[in-house]
This record gives structure tokens, C-alpha cells and sequence, in this order.
């Protein structure tokens, strides 16, 4: 049993108070396995102490050092909770990419879109103008692969990932609700696969409420409960569904 930094030790009737420093909290982890892809606690149950992310688990099963992984939420069972200040990037957001991610992206034959793009504008632009935030890096994967090497090149740099299906954000979450983010567009992503005999249905991320609707009508007579907000065109039309 573990109370306020003591184990306590019962021995028949008597109970022995042993103090339990944080060194002698991680050697109760030795035993998990060092995360070799970023990823930590969950089915696999991976460590992020003795990795090169960071030695904290984040609330989302990801290591690092900063106070993104190691505050709120942090899984003190996968790794330390404290944050490194040697490790904490700028306070500051930069749209600009550092080498180290477009490196990384680079080596993995990932699809990406920089400032200097001659696209990235029309991409980045968010569906509230009011909230316009640059990305420091647009993903444009056509593989699951791309995906996850894209996650993987943001966890070493420290750069907040955000997916984008539709980007139909008021508030500019699918930009990453902040200057400085990777964001994965999933616009390639848009098959709609129904299995008739179970009635189960196969969704891509990139799919937009409209032509979901229509192909879960097409191919197994299916119907997707939807509406409208007030002042805006009914989803259904393809124009319209973001």
C-alpha cells in the first residue's frame, strides 16, 4: 500500500513505515518495456522511462517531457510526471517547421505541404476566418503508414498533431487550434465500405457527412440520422457538407 510517499509493510500485527523515494518509484517500471515508437500505457503497456521522447505519459498515451505530457492527466504508472525544462520547446508558436521534423517527414517519404508551398494557403484556410491559425506543417497522406509516421515525426519535434476530416471547426480545432501544429488532412480517406449481411459499416476519416449519408444509402438501403443548424444549408448536399 503506498501513503504519502511511505510504503506501508505489514508484518503479522505490526505495520512498518518505510520511506519510497522517486527512484525507488521507477524501479517498480523496470520491468515494462521501453516504448520504441512513442506510445506508452495502453493494451502494450509501454514505458516512457529510458526512452529518447521523454519520460513522460501523456493522458493520450504518448511520451514526452514537456508540461503537455507531464501535467494534467499524466499517467504516472508508464513514466515520471515531472516535467524537464531542458526539454520544453519555445512558449512562442512558429509556423515554421524546424529541420529536425521536415527531416524526419522527409526520410519517411511522408506528403507535406510547407508555407512555402504554393498550395499551403488555400489548404490552411480554416472555415472561420476570425480564427486563422498556420499550420507549421500540412500532411497529405494516401497510407495508414504515412499517418503514423507523421504522429511519430511531431512526438520527437514536440509539435502538437491535429487530424482534419471535413474542417468544419467553428473554433479552428482541425487547424490545431493554434499556430504551430501538425495537421494531417484526411481528405484521402474517403471510402465508404457497408456489409450488408452484418449491416456494419467501414468509414474513412476524410469522408463528409453527405456522401456518407448517400453511400450508406446506396449500398445497403441505410439511414444516417442528421440535420441542420440554424442558418446554415442542409449537410446533405456535398457542396455544403465541410
Amino acid at each position: 500500500m503506498h501513503l504519502s510517499g511511505v510504503v506501508l509493510l505489514t508484518l503479522a500485527s505490526a505495520c512498518l513505515a518505510i520511506p519510497l523515494s522517486e527512484s525507488g518509484v521507477h524501479a517498480s517500471f523496470q520491468k515494462r518495456t521501453v516504448t520504441p515508437d512513442a506510445s506508452c500505457g495502453g493494451s502494450k503497456g509501454y514505458t516512457c522511462l529510458g526512452s529518447t521522447f521523454g519520460k513522460c505519459c501523456s493522458v493520450n498515451g504518448w511520451c514526452g517531457a514537456t508540461t503537455a505530457y507531464c501535467d494534467s492527466g499524466c499517467q504516472s504508472q508508464y513514466g515520471s510526471c515531472t516535467s524537464s525544462t531542458t526539454a520544453k520547446p519555445s512558449t512562442t508558436p512558429t509556423p515554421m517547421p524546424s529541420s529536425t521534423l521536415a527531416d524526419c517527414l522527409a526520410a519517411k517519404n511522408v506528403p507535406v505541404r510547407f508555407s512555402s508551398s504554393s498550395d499551403f494557403s488555400s489548404l490552411a484556410k480554416p472555415y472561420n476566418l476570425r480564427l486563422a491559425y498556420t499550420p507549421a506543417v500540412i500532411v497529405l497522406p494516401t497510407t495508414t503508414k504515412h499517418v503514423s509516421d507523421s504522429v511519430l515525426c511531431a512526438s520527437r519535434s514536440y509539435v502538437k498533431v491535429q487530424a482534419k476530416s471535413g474542417g468544419h471547426s467553428y473554433a479552428s480545432y482541425s487547424s490545431g487550434g493554434q499556430s504551430g501544429s501538425m495537421v494531417i488532412e484526411l481528405e484521402n480517406f474517403n471510402n465508404v465500405t457497408v456489409d450488408v449481411a452484418t449491416g456494419v459499416a467501414q468509414v474513412g476519416g476524410g469522408v463528409r457527412l453527405g456522401n456518407m449519408a448517400l453511400a450508406l444509402y446506396n449500398q445497403g438501403q441505410r439511414a444516417l440520422p442528421h440535420g441542420t443548424c440554424p442558418g446554415k444549408l442542409n449537410p446533405i448536399s456535398d457542396k455544403n457538407t465541410q
